[in-house]
């Protein structure tokens, strides 16, 4: 189980996540960039998607401390 500071913590950084993305996507500049890279990431084989999570997470965790 995850403790409530621990866990307050998790939400705050999802949200900061959150608004991130919703600012890329609202930006008018940046839209089509943004369906670029989702439509190269529907191609990529699976592993390395998940290497790519796992280093974006690696990187948020570092950035947290």
């Amino acid at each position: 189980m995850m403790k409530a500071d621990h866990a307050s913590e998790l939400g705050d950084l999802m949200q900061a996540r959150r608004k991130t993305i919703e600012a890329m996507w609202n930006n008018p500049v940046l839209r089509p960039v943004k369906k670029l890279q989702s439509a190269a990431h529907k191609l990529l084989p699976t592993k390395v998607k998940t290497a790519k999570a796992t280093a974006i997470a690696r990187s948020m965790k570092d950035e947290a401390r």
